[in-house]
């Protein structure tokens, strides 16, 4: 619980975040720092979101969240994609 709240996630959030992905709590605190801090130092999420979708901890940086992002970053650019979007849509359901 120590790593979610170094990122700022409150009781409630990571007790939501269990309920949601039971796993999440399983993860190392290398790979909950990992996609922690690509997705809101290098994509802008806020924490509160990546609370919101927990299962995204679980998924893989290489196979998955990069990829689906780069792809994401690259819509953004070509104005292909505008305004405010989940970050579930982005990264589980592409």
């Amino acid at each position: 619980m120590g790593t979610y709240e170094k990122w700022g996630w409150s009781k409630d959030e990571i007790l939501m975040a269990f309920r949601t992905d039971p796993w999440c709590m399983m993860k190392s605190e290398e790979k909950i720092d990992t996609v922690m801090d690509y997705l809101v130092n290098k994509m802008g999420f806020e924490t509160s979101v990546v609370a919101k979708n927990s299962l995204l901890i679980s998924l893989s940086m290489e196979k998955r969240i990069i990829p689906r992002c780069v792809v994401f970053e690259y819509c953004l650019k070509k104005g292909l994609v505008t305004g405010w979007v989940c970050l579930e849509l982005v990264v589980c359901r592409l």
